[in-house]
């Protein structure tokens, strides 16, 4: 438990450098935005089940109630779903935002969470603030 969503963390944060860095206006728009938020001094510290009814995917249909799983990855490229589906960071941003995060499902949802999942947002949140400050 100690070392929960340390993975995850680690590849996430290193991805976020890797597209910020890859993509110099999105870090300068990222910094300005962690500059305005923290002050000088401040210390830093997949499964689920188909709805009644079914659901249908492809030409096929699941019956209710059935577990599924599906890769993040996958999951999270779905045009229907999401507009920008390729583009980071935009597709995170403005207004879709919070209508967007049902759709994260890359450390699961629901009962089948990642148990570490709190843990490694926090770290990331705190890692990736500083950083960028």
């Amino acid at each position: 438990m100690l070392n929960a969503g340390g993975f995850v963390t680690a590849n996430t944060t290193g991805n976020f450098h890797y597209q910020l860095l890859k993509s110099p206006e999105n870090l300068k728009r990222w910094r300005e935005e962690a500059d305005d938020a923290i002050d000088e001094g401040d210390v830093i510290a997949s499964y689920g089940k188909t709805p009644p009814g079914g659901a249908s995917v492809l030409n096929g249909s699941v019956p209710s109630g059935t577990i599924t799983s599906t890769s993040g990855h996958s999951a999270e490229r779905q045009t229907p779903i999401f507009k920008q589906a390729h583009a980071f960071p935009e597709r995170w941003l403005g207004k879709e935002d919070k209508a967007l995060q049902p759709y994260f499902i890359a450390l699961g949802a629901g009962a089948r969470d990642c148990v570490g999942r709190q843990i490694g947002d926090l770290v990331q949140a705190v890692s990736l603030a500083s950083v960028l400050h």
